[in-house]
């Protein structure tokens, strides 16, 4: 054996080349994954808001209705004032709770943006790092190659001295 095995060398150059494959890939799939985990929370954050929306608006036009109702009837004394007046404090709870919904949805979207801006980021230096690794291992698989051909120009012509 002179240097290396002609065989050996042809294998590794397969793994590397199977490896230069796979580092494409693993970008591609980096990017896919990165992309729908902000899809998804954006999707998941705006149909829970909507679903919060609705059924507070239903509560709203529930009471409503019921308010309504107590208006049209005849009806007087401390159990009617007593009713109207709470259905004032629920028209003040269902304007905090609409207020700190769409303050915390604000804020949780301020948080999504943010996490985007950072696997944004994550996936430039990712990238980078790909390519680089790209490069090495054609780097890699170069030597490789260029050693084989040696070896096997060698065997083929013989060593002469220059």
């Amino acid at each position: 054996m002179l240097g290396a095995d002609i065989g050996q060398m042809a294998d590794l150059a397969k793994r590397i080349s199977s490896t230069s494959a796979a580092i494409g890939k693993c970008q591609v799939s980096t990017g896919q994954t990165t992309g729908r985990v902000v899809a998804e929370v954006t999707t998941e954050a705006r149909t829970a808001l909507q679903q919060i929306r609705g059924e507070m608006t239903e509560l709203r036009a529930s009471v409503s209705g019921s308010v309504a109702q107590a208006n049209a009837t005849q009806w007087t004394g401390a159990n009617a004032n007593t009713f109207r007046s709470s259905a004032v404090e629920f028209d003040g709870a269902m304007q905090r709770a609409e207020a700190a919904t769409a303050e915390a949805f604000s804020t949780f979207e301020a948080s999504i943006q943010s996490m985007a801006d950072a696997l944004e980021q994550y996936q430039a230096s990712f990238n980078s790092a790909m390519t680089k690794a790209q490069a090495s291992s054609n780097s890699m698989q170069q030597a490789v190659v260029s050693q084989q051909t040696k070896l096997d120009d060698t065997m083929n012509t013989g060593m002469s001295r220059a």
